[in-house]
């Protein structure tokens, strides 16, 4: 009787093992799948470009889903970076201050804003909008910003002399 029951310990004890060593090496092969999937992300391939982990979030919170997407695609880019962290930094220019800062790599990125914001990257008369006339009186006409032809202010008063 004694063998018996010691041949059922070790059917258990084999058993146990081959169950341990079978949840060791599903542990190894989700981690290994869990890697490999990381790997195929984003922030990875721009983790490998030398991008930290803040600039990478300050990308994906600056950058439309598309544009963010493209960064993988290219070298790291430091200006890109100090164009988020000015003040005046308007999405809808992105691509205008990429092209200015590549015709003027010189000059620096407060720099360029302003030039392209105030659209001082055209030539004068060259690009007119019309003036934003829903502000009441404030109205900015000058070079850039035009009043239409049919514009006419509704308090004109006539002076006598």
């Amino acid at each position: 009787m004694k063998k018996t029951r010691l041949k059922l310990k070790k059917q258990v004890w084999l058993v146990l093992i081959i169950i341990v060593i079978s949840l060791i090496a599903l542990k190894i092969g989700l981690n290994i799948y869990h890697d490999y999937q990381y790997h195929q992300t984003d922030e990875y391939k721009l983790l490998e470009k030398g991008y930290s982990l803040e600039e990478i979030k300050l990308l994906q919170n600056s950058l439309e889903p598309n544009t963010f997407k493209d960064l993988v695609n290219t070298p790291k880019n430091e200006f890109l970076l100090s164009l988020f962290k000015e003040p005046y930094y308007l999405q809808k220019n992105l691509n205008d201050y990429l092209d200015y800062e590549k015709i003027h790599p010189e000059y620096s990125s407060t720099q360029i804003i302003t030039y392209i914001n105030t659209h001082n990257d055209k030539e004068h008369y060259e690009y007119s909008l019309p003036a934003d006339l829903t502000k009441d009186n404030l109205i900015l006409v000058n070079k850039y910003y035009e009043l239409t032809e049919e514009y006419q202010p509704d308090d004109l008063v006539n002076i006598s002399r």
